[in-house]
């Protein structure tokens, strides 16, 4: 069983914890605390914040994820497409062909594409398919293209 399978409907990330170093706040003089994103089904942090950006578009009705990304921010967007159950594409380069997360992301039900002998052709491409009415190209996914959290009242932001 795949650990995304635990992930679904609105819950497109799971809540970790929280798990105090002693090395390290001996270290520094403070308490340091270590958030376990590790765990999350994606395997890292950004299922928090891509996942919740997805389920904004999918409540605005795009019906089709798309992303360039064959690592983690990829990871996330498939994960986000299956529990909200929005058809997902990865555009992948000739480069990516080796991906060790190609595989799963088909096992999530991601269409993989490929496109281009290296990743500006396919994300080029993949911007293309998500210029198509009803997408979310992956870009927008990225903290940097858009805020992160779509709602802007902080007090009902989750904190994990």
């Amino acid at each position: 069983m795949l650990l995304v399978e635990i992930v679904t409907g609105e819950d497109v990330h799971i809540h970790t914890p929280l798990v105090w170093s002693s090395k390290l706040s001996e270290r520094v003089g403070s308490s340091v605390f270590l958030k376990m994103d590790a765990l999350q089904p994606g395997g890292s942090f950004k299922a928090r914040g891509i996942g919740r950006l997805c389920t904004h578009f999918r409540d605005e009705g795009v019906t089709s994820l798309i992303s360039s990304s064959c690592a983690n921010a990829g990871m996330a967007v498939a994960v986000a497409g299956r529990a909200l159950g929005v058809d997902t594409t990865i555009v992948a380069s000739d480069v990516d062909q080796d991906c060790r997360l190609l595989d799963t992301f088909r096992q999530l039900g991601v269409h993989v594409v490929y496109r281009g002998a290296e990743w500006n052709e396919a994300d080029e491409h993949a911007r293309s398919l998500g210029a198509k009415q009803d997408a979310a190209y992956g870009g927008q996914l990225l903290p940097y293209d858009v805020q992160a959290n779509p709602n802007p009242n902080p007090s009902s932001n989750p904190t994990s």
